[in-house]
């Protein structure tokens, strides 16, 4: 065997030793974070004549999770429909889109603003919206 034949042996196994120790350490922060308790669902408080429930809450890898479906509010571009407080509000505005019923199925489009309020982005927006969405904050 030669020498280059040996160094390269040598450096591959080295790699995959170290793909391996990287992969077991992934693998534990993964179970770790897999085994963390949920923070618990918050309400939010609707405006605008928007009823029902909508809850967030930040999973274990910090993104911002939305559920529920408000319904009956006033319908226009730019109206808030409800408002984060600090520490579950995005860095920037994310748009993201939700299910919603009127006279069928519709998808429609709210935006998640910096100051934490959460509008309605277009004027064909349904009679109620349905949240359930993940969005890194």
């Amino acid at each position: 065997m030669t020498i280059e034949r040996i160094i390269s042996t040598d450096t591959r196994k080295t790699a995959f030793e170290k793909a391996d120790r990287n992969f077991v350490a992934l693998d534990a922060d993964a179970k770790l974070k897999a085994n963390t308790a949920q923070e618990d669902l918050i309400y939010g408080t609707l405006e605008n004549g928007w009823q029902g429930s909508v809850q967030y809450r930040r999973n274990t890898i910090g993104e911002l999770v939305i559920i529920g479906s408000p319904y009956g509010g006033t319908a226009t571009s730019g109206i808030v429909v409800f408002t984060l407080p600090v520490g579950y509000r995005p860095s920037e505005n994310r748009i993201i889109q939700v299910g919603g019923n009127s006279l069928g199925t519709i998808i429609t489009q709210v935006v998640i603003n910096a100051d934490g309020t959460v509008t309605i982005r277009a004027d064909n927006t349904p009679y109620q919206l349905h949240f359930c969405n993940n969005i890194p904050i």
